[in-house]
């Protein structure tokens, strides 16, 4: 998270309009929420990937690490999907018998499996290009000037703050508790993820409380004013993003893999 937020802060595109990069992202996912071709999505993953990795230098084993946590989710879920109950006498790529159930994968089901992984790698790929170039100031800027409620963008603030605020409080206890061999064995750790995670509702609820008291204090009548940011529109940009939808229009023409 910590790290997240240093590269949006120190990315080459820092300086773009949020817009810009926000329109370029819902380019993307528009793309994958209207169509399930393969090869527009392998077409995006690979695009985000290229940008992330060679334009954005972000390190590769980070970016990796980044891919790994949502694959963590979508492997199991894409072998669910692949893994369906067929006929014992159907046709399949791969059948295993389990009792009086035959468990098979089909060309359909893995052609199905296979679609969503490269769609949801897809849609993670094109977030994470959002995340690493737009700090939350931006993103915030950016949902007021699209007339977003004040009240849902100053929750959303509020709930970036906090996740700060908690993953500092939770790494100062859980140094705490290294320090006194809190985690030198299984009951101990056990005992001490307990501890940690009491500890860290209690800390977090003051801390809540306390910053509700200073912003009484400073007469807070439920809205955070920012300064307003002004930025400018990129010819080339735009020209960038009409070229990547011609060349994703360009690819719907390209028959399914499987």
């Amino acid at each position: 998270m910590f790290m997240l937020d240093w590269y949006a802060h120190h990315s080459k595109l820092r300086f773009a309009h949020p817009a810009e990069k926000a329109s370029f992202v819902l380019l993307c996912l528009g793309r994958m929420a209207s169509g399930d071709l393969e090869a527009i999505s392998l077409a995006i993953v690979l695009l985000q990937s290229i940008i992330i990795l060679f334009y954005l230098r972000i390190k590769p084993r980070f970016y990796v690490k980044l891919l790994l946590m949502p694959l963590a989710f979508l492997i199991p879920g894409c072998l669910a999907v692949a893994l369906e109950t067929i006929p014992a006498q159907a046709g399949a790529m791969l059948i295993m018998p389990l009792g009086s159930l035959t468990l098979g994968v089909s060309h359909d089901s893995l052609s199905l499996a296979v679609n969503i992984l490269l769609r949801s790698l897809a849609c993670v790929s094109a977030l994470y290009f959002l995340t690493l170039t737009t700090t939350f100031t931006q993103l915030g800027w950016l949902l007021r000037k699209a007339k977003i409620p004040a009240g849902a963008a100053e929750l959303a603030l509020l709930t970036y703050r906090f996740i700060f605020v908690l993953a500092d409080t939770a790494h100062s206890i859980y140094t705490s508790q290294s320090t006194r061999l809190g985690y030198s064995s299984w009951r101990n750790t056990l005992r001490s993820l307990g501890s940690l995670a009491a500890g860290l509702l209690i800390k977090s609820l003051d801390r809540s409380r306390l910053m509700y008291a200073a912003l009484l204090s400073r007469c807070h009548e439920g809205a955070f004013p920012s300064l307003e940011m002004h930025y400018r529109f990129s010819l080339r940009n735009w020209l960038l993003i009409g070229g990547v939808a011609a060349a994703l229009l360009a690819l719907s023409r390209i028959p399914p893999f499987f």
